[in-house]
């Protein structure tokens, strides 16, 4: 599954929260959503991985619907 996809699958499920893609090693493939509360986020200085979360926010809080919003350390 790609991000496009993995996207699509979050926006297509309202109990989801945020995704991303667990491994680059796949070559850019696979995904990881996160459905109700936001847990098991943590951050690991020594990677360097430089992988995106992205967490979906409520619709009062931007201008369109179904919005995501890219968090970056």
């Amino acid at each position: 599954m790609n991000m496009q996809e993995c996207e699509a699958q979050c926006l297509a499920n309202c109990t989801c929260m945020a995704y991303t893609n667990p491994d680059a090693s796949l070559g850019g493939r696979g995904c990881l959503l996160w459905f109700g509360e936001l847990i098991d986020i943590r951050v690991y200085p020594e990677v360097k991985s430089g992988r995106d979360i992205f967490v979906r926010i409520a619709a009062s809080n931007e201008s369109g619907n179904n919005s995501l919003l890219s968090i970056k350390q």
